[in-house]
């Protein structure tokens, strides 16, 4: 349970250069981040061990400083479970992706408590009128994403599938796009199932394969980073049912792209529509072959 306290347990000043751990701090002199950690707009907080900071999906108002204790970063992994990716402890910032200007402010992972842990809560309304004000004046800073929205933009830029479309329209596509966490051996999609979404392979290595009957698998391909699935279900004239199963090879990221946004795309763009269904139409002909040679076709 979240508790607001009166000072740092730890009875000492908070420290202004920890901030220069952020990005969004990075160019500020010493004397803003002073500003920014004696703002009384600031909150020394503490959550007991277990308790959730933050939530992956809501949207965020604030970040945090970590003064005494740990916490853990998690993420959603494609069954709905959350898995554990990395640990933070005093000196940590976390949070801030959602304070960042041009970002939708929704949390891109959640946080929990490993321990009782105290935090300095900083406001948005604290962090932005600051970074204006040294953009105002050095004309230098500039709205950047973090690492994994740029490597996902990237991707998704570098991404064959989607070609045809120009900055504007692959900013907005990655904006919908839901980070996944995959297990070794997590099947993420299953052969015959109703398929309603599209999955690029962000890290790891995921193996498409044949079931025509149980207990025996078929390769069908090997998907790696950069590579799509899933979008055979969501052509037009498809019965909308998956083609073949699809699972993590190893741990593995990938990204999932709603299938009314991805059906939005084939209308805007005939000729996208048009070279998807030439490959999903050799894809199956390449099922065909394998069941043929495996005399189960």
């Amino acid at each position: 349970m979240k508790q607001i306290l009166d000072k740092n347990p730890a009875g000492r000043p908070v420290d202004p250069s920890l901030l220069r751990g952020c990005e969004l701090f990075g160019e500020m002199p010493l004397e803003k981040l002073e500003q920014v950690v004696r703002d009384p707009r600031c909150r020394v907080v503490s959550f007991g061990r277990g308790d959730y900071v933050l939530r992956q999906g809501e949207r965020g108002n604030t970040m945090y400083l970590i003064l005494d204790g740990a916490v853990e970063i998690r993420i959603r992994a494609v069954d709905g479970r959350e898995i554990g990716l990395d640990s933070l402890r005093e000196g940590d910032l976390f949070g801030e992706q959602a304070l960042r200007p041009g970002s939708d402010g929704l949390r891109n992972a959640s946080v929990r408590a490993l321990t009782e842990v105290c935090l300095l809560e900083i406001p948005r309304r604290v962090v932005l009128p600051l970074i204006s004000a040294i953009s105002d004046a050095s004309g230098s800073h500039r709205n950047r994403e973090d690492s994994r929205e740029e490597e996902l933009l990237d991707l998704v830029a570098q991404c064959p599938l989607f070609n045809a479309l120009d900055s504007a329209e692959l900013c907005a596509l990655s904006s919908t796009l839901e980070i996944l966490y995959c297990l070794p051996g997590q099947k993420v999609v299953r052969q015959g199932e109703p398929g309603n979404c599209l999955y690029i392979v962000l890290q790891g290595r995921m193996e498409a394969y044949l079931e025509p009957q149980p207990s025996h698998h078929i390769l069908l391909a090997e998907l790696l980073r950069g590579q799509y699935f899933g979008e055979e279900a969501l052509l037009p004239l498809s019965d909308g049912r998956r083609l073949a199963s699809v699972r993590a090879m190893g741990n593995a990221l990938i990204a999932r792209l709603p299938g009314d946004r991805f059906r939005a795309l084939l209308r805007e763009h005939p000729s996208l529509c048009e070279q998807v269904c030439r490959q999903t139409e050799r894809l199956r002909q390449q099922a065909g072959r394998l069941l043929q040679r495996h005399h189960l076709a």
